[in-house]
């Protein structure tokens, strides 16, 4: 048992009294996740990696502000990060599997849309946003593009997500291209909250919303990525269509479709980030194929990738 563990299963004793059992069910780079049996009752106890402790503070505020859509934790602790949480059962993923699961993007697409846009016009939150949170301003997009570049260049060469100088090069043309169509775009939204990680294994039903771990000041569009890409390739294409559709409307901006495409694929310098954070070579060539897409396809429409 580590130092750690220790310490978690003291402040557990104090926060739910007897503990009967503590299953760890998963042990990452970027953290761990128990299951914790205690007086009759099933929680499920987060610890992540020290560099993502800040979602204690944004969690705090987002059950303040949008609790219908939120899975509230039961207790989290400040200095460590540990967010405990009360057992919902089954996340939306299997239930989307589910006879007419497909409907359950389209709602956690609403889901996701009402807490942004309560957070875009709510001050005080929308202040801690972008003052507590990595920052990925679109404005600034070849310049984050340059950085993962320069990242992912410094890597060994037999690293798989080792980039040559002339495919660092491309990549950087690239994005200039987006970069120009969306400085050409009218009076987009500006930043606010990313979520940087959604997908309907964060979600439960509700939709409640959670995992917010990943987040991050930017345009508040580039969160859908992940379902419009993934609920494509489950349910076709007529479904990522609702999902923006339901999405952009669920925000109030209905006409703002050239807007939501660019945020999405613009998305790449914050989706990196949070693999960034580990900074541990190997578990980035384990997740190469999740990671290097992010780098390779940004010229490509939403429509035509297949990593979120």
């Amino acid at each position: 048992m580590t130092d750690r563990d220790e310490r978690a299963r003291l402040w557990l004793d104090d926060v739910l009294g007897r503990v009967d059992s503590i299953e760890v069910v998963r042990e990452r780079a970027w953290g761990a996740i128990w299951k914790v049996r205690a007086a009759g009752d099933l929680f499920w106890l987060k610890l992540p990696h020290a560099t993502f402790t800040a979602e204690i503070g944004l969690v705090r505020r987002l059950s303040a502000l949008s609790p219908q859509h939120l899975l509230v934790p039961v207790a989290m602790h400040d200095e460590e990060g540990w967010i405990l949480t009360r057992d919902a059962v089954r996340t939306l993923a299997p239930l989307s599997r589910e006879p007419g699961g497909e409907r359950l993007y389209v709602d956690a697409a609403r889901s996701l849309a009402a807490v942004q846009r309560a957070v875009h016009e709510d001050e005080s939150t929308h202040t801690f946003v972008v003052s507590h949170l990595p920052t990925y301003d679109a404005n600034a997009y070849v310049a984050n593009m340059a950085d993962v570049v320069k990242f992912c260049g410094a890597l060994p060469g037999q690293h798989p997500l080792h980039l040559s100088a002339g495919q660092g090069g491309a990549t950087l043309e690239e994005a200039a291209v987006l970069a120009s169509a969306w400085a050409a775009l009218a009076d987009p939204l500006g930043m606010g909250l990313d979520h940087n990680d959604f997908h309907l294994g964060n979600a439960y039903p509700g939709p409640l919303l959670s995992d917010w771990g990943d987040s991050v000041a930017a345009h508040p569009f580039s969160s859908l990525r992940p379902l419009v890409i993934v609920g494509r390739k489950m349910f076709g294409q007529s479904l990522a269509d609702e999902v923006r559709t339901a999405y952009l409307e669920a925000w109030g901006v209905p006409t703002r479709a050239d807007e939501l495409e660019l945020a999405m694929r613009m998305a790449s310098p914050q989706r990196m980030h949070a693999w960034r954070r580990v900074a541990d070579e190997a578990t980035l060539a384990e997740w190469s194929g999740y990671i290097r897409p992010l780098v390779d396809c940004i010229a490509l429409p939403i429509d035509e990738q297949d990593v979120p």
